[in-house]
């Protein structure tokens, strides 16, 4: 029987404690992805808010190259690198060095794991000091010559020690026909917008651009948040060659049905009721667990559309949203399948854990986003391009120092494009007096730019899932 309230059917909210069995499950893909999942590709950057799915892609990489003999997965967080030891240089080549070194000793300790080297991890560290030191230890680095030359065929490696970490993972990569793809999450997970973690940032970038783009067999897979990425672009002028590797992770309302639908597949199958997909559609498997349609505008509307909307497009928003409607849905007991009631209902808490998500994703770009977004507590929901500069210039700029991405803001469109690009607005065209349509700034950039077509005739709605939250006067 499905329960709607079960963990199960919505998964865990933090894709990387997720079991990966279950997340390739239900896991979405979508074509843009292919290259990440390439191994040939040398460096791929998956870029994406909070909340989009970029640790859920790093571990569905991991378990797509698992499952390949001839490669080893590496799955790492930021902090692991971080806490190889401090950073004492200043300049970003000494960085970019310090990084590749950092990213090397991780390598070398999986990879002399993987092919079975029996040596403890005093020993282990011992030859990573010698190397680093530019000294050898004859019997332990000869030891792990001879283990590389039985696991992965001829090594051509000096008896001599490398010179550190890199010279090491180099001479191996080059002499051997090894496949590994370092995976690296969370290296932005404590990112204040200062110069000094600009730097770091930027330079780890150009680190691994530089160690894909010269190591055979080596690959690497990281992402990075949208908003930390044009925080760190605008002041290192190297990451023009990075860019090139980096895609965008958006979900479209297409997507997000078939990110429903194999949720719903995923837990009937591991209920042992998939009986209930035979012969099914997408929506006739959303309908197993929703209502067939929701009341929308002046019309009715699939489940998925409706949940596209008030979660941003972001599925772990999504996931959340849906869980708190199927607990509210089973604690009502009217029903045994979520209803639009059941979401109104759960808006208001889901709308403060959402403003709260918001105010911290963005802090670092503008210390006063809290009070800024606390300016439209029971304003009207919908402003016209005209009403909307008004508000700002008399409520939020006259009351609020602001600085958005280290720089002053006198100017009411400032504040207006830094509030559509951070998703609290979304612009809305309601042509023909029908369902309106919605647009991110990732569907229409540049809305907000050009003074001589501000808006396109669109209007300006703060984003349906802050509604109850702020006490917004619907229109």
């Amino acid at each position: 029987m499905i329960k709607v309230d079960d963990r199960r059917l919505w998964g865990n909210e933090a894709a990387d404690d997720e079991d990966a069995d279950l997340l390739n499950s239900y896991f979405v893909t979508q074509t843009e992805w292919n290259e990440f999942f390439d191994l040939s590709r040398p460096l791929s950057i998956a870029r994406a808010r909070k909340g989009m799915g970029k640790s859920a892609l790093l571990r569905e990489c991991a378990y797509r190259t698992s499952a390949s003999s001839d490669s080893v997965a590496i799955s790492i967080k930021g902090s692991d690198l971080v806490a190889q030891k401090e950073f004492t240089s200043k300049t970003p080549i000494e960085q970019i060095y310090d990084w590749q070194q950092r990213i090397c000793a991780i390598v070398n300790r999986h990879l002399g794991a993987s092919i079975g080297v029996a040596l403890s991890d005093d020993k282990i560290t011992l030859v990573e000091t010698a190397e680093l030191s530019g000294f050898k230890s004859r019997n332990l680095v000869g030891l792990l010559v001879d283990r590389l030359k039985g696991k992965l065929g001829p090594v051509d490696i000096q008896k001599m020690a490398a010179a550190d970490n890199k010279a090491l993972l180099h001479r191996v990569s080059n002499t051997s026909n090894f496949k590994v793809i370092l995976l690296v999450d969370d290296i932005d997970a404590t990112f204040n917008n200062s110069p000094e973690e600009r730097l770091r940032l930027s330079t780890f970038f150009s680190a691994c651009r530089e160690i894909a783009s010269n190591f055979k067999g080596i690959s690497i897979r990281t992402v990075i948040r949208s908003d930390v990425w044009a925080s760190i672009r605008k002041t290192d002028e190297a990451l023009d060659k990075v860019e090139q590797y980096i895609f965008d992770i958006n979900w479209s309302k297409k997507e997000f049905r078939s990110f429903l639908s194999e949720r719903v597949s995923a837990y009937c199958k591991h209920i042992g009721v998939d009986s209930l997909l035979i012969d099914k559609t997408k929506e006739d498997i959303i309908s197993l667990v929703f209502e067939p349609k929701f009341p929308w505008g002046k019309g009715v509307a699939y489940p998925h559309r409706v949940i596209h909307v008030y979660s941003g497009g972001r599925p772990r928003w999504a996931a959340q949203l849906c869980r708190m409607a199927g607990q509210e849905t089973v604690r009502t007991g009217t029903t045994n399948v979520i209803k639009f009631g059941a979401i109104k209902q759960v808006l208001e808490s889901y709308g403060r854990f959402r403003l709260d998500d918001v105010s911290r994703e963005h802090r670092h770009q503008c210390e006063a986003i809290t009070d800024i977004v606390n300016a439209f507590v029971k304003q009207p929901s919908v402003f016209s391009t005209y009403h909307l500069l008004n508000f700002i210039e008399a409520k939020v700029l006259s009351n609020i120092k602001i600085e958005i991405d280290g720089r002053a803001v006198k100017h009411a469109l400032d504040v207006a494009q830094f509030l559509f690009r951070i998703g609290f607005f979304l612009g809305v065209d309601r042509e023909d007096g029908g369902n309106p349509e919605y647009y991110q700034f990732e569907e229409r950039p540049e809305l907000l730019k050009n003074k001589a077509n501000l808006d396109s005739g669109m209007k300006w709605l703060v984003h349906p899932s802050f509604h109850t939250a702020l006490s917004l006067a619907t229109q």
